[in-house]
């Protein structure tokens, strides 16, 4: 699975709003990549702001509620503090349920 990280959009807001430096510090470095598999688009997070240990796990998040409802309650909420292994499962055992749906 490849994902393309760009910075988040909390990292690129105008300085005026980055006066309140402990609160930037934390999104300075923060990312996300999308991902779909059909009409299904998860959000992939990485920064000390997420579930995310900002060195190598993740957090995601299935970004529509309709589809988590369908998805189950294990997509209800974001997964979080997941190395990219589990993160590549969690998409894929969640394409495959939607799918089949």
């Amino acid at each position: 699975m490849e994902l393309q990280f760009k910075p988040h959009h909390m990292a690129t807001l105008p300085l005026e709003v980055k006066d309140q430096p402990d609160f930037m510090q934390d999104w300075t470095d923060s990312k996300q990549a999308h991902f779909k598999c059909g009409d299904l688009e998860f959000s992939i997070l990485f920064g000390k702001m997420f579930y995310s240990n900002g060195i190598d796990t993740y957090e995601v998040w299935v970004l529509d509620g309709a589809h988590r409802e369908i998805l189950g309650d294990k997509y209800d909420q974001p997964a979080g503090y997941m190395p990219m292994d589990e993160v590549e499962e969690y998409i894929k055992t969640a394409c495959n349920i939607w799918e089949s749906n």
